[in-house]
């Protein structure tokens, strides 16, 4: 057991709405829809100036920190996750949940950030760039940078993975192996061929499997212009279409598979995993 005051973190998200989302099979994870059926979104936190215990203190209310609470809270124990940052949705409001807008505050101007939801991080001086640093767009809120990367849903490569496998001399951290891992944490629709009247979306389907979730993977209910002339364009380059970015290849081109709900096309970055 884990004491500690709950005075002396930036946020703490105690887990009650966890360990009940979990109980209820991890079907609607959404701190707002939940809040809107049980307890309000701000008994989520712990008084200040409280002391309280725990069986587990997570540090980091990013992509990993997020997943692993989550985990721990079904088998029942209780999970505090302390972070740095607070609700995007709450703190950035419209910039965080308007699709168009995610490209505000993401540019290379060291000035020009959010220091609401990202840490401000610099580069190194780049020799290339005439010796420039610039902004790196790094999440400091709960989702981590999975609230700031449009959207998008991509996996490691199976040559990255042989190599970290490699380099701490555990196999288990394999393509192969890590793949089960992958599939079972998303629910994959496949896209909608009849819009790609201009183009084309191969997906791979070996990289999901039909039992996975809770979190949605798909693609938008539209083909945006610009795509498919991009497609055009990069196979010209040749840049070969590739079925997808999933199966731990990037060599070519390929349709970028999105976390949203193909039912609504709502977006699903923090919210599943919480």
């Amino acid at each position: 057991m884990l004491s500690f005051n709950l005075g002396l973190a930036p946020l703490v998200l105690a887990t009650g709405m966890i360990s009940a989302a979990a109980a209820q099979g991890l079907q609607h994870l959404n701190f707002f829809d939940y809040g809107q059926r049980g307890p309000l979104l701000a008994s989520h936190f712990g008084p200040p100036a409280t002391n309280a215990t725990f069986d587990y203190v997570i540090a980091g209310g990013g992509n990993a920190g997020i997943t692993i609470a989550t985990r721990l809270a079904q088998t029942g124990a209780s999970v505090a996750v302390i972070e740095a940052g607070g609700f995007y949705e709450v703190d950035n409001g419209n910039l965080s949940i308007v699709p168009g807008y995610a490209t505000y505050f993401t540019g290379s101007d060291l000035n020009n950030y959010s220091p609401l939801i990202d840490w401000g991080f610099a580069t190194a001086p780049q020799a290339a760039l005439g010796n420039r640093q610039l902004h790196y767009a790094r999440g400091k809120t709960l989702g981590g940078s999975s609230a700031r990367n449009y959207m998008l849903y991509q996996r490691s490569t199976v040559d990255s993975m042989q190599t970290w496998a490699d380099e701490v001399d555990d196999q288990s951290y394999t393509w192969d192996a890590f793949l089960p891992y992958y599939q079972k944490s998303v629910n994959y629709t496949p896209p909608n061929q009849a819009l790609y009247t201009n183009s084309s979306n191969k997906q791979d389907p070996n990289a999901f499997n039909a039992t996975g979730g809770p979190l949605k993977v798909s693609f938008s209910n539209f083909v945006d212009p610009f795509g498919t002339w991009a497609q055009q364009a990069f196979i010209k380059a040749n840049m070969s279409e590739i079925e997808g970015l999933d199966s731990g290849k990037l060599l070519g081109s390929a349709y970028a598979t999105l976390t949203i709900d193909p039912r609504n096309a709502g977006g699903r970055l923090l919210n599943p995993a919480s």
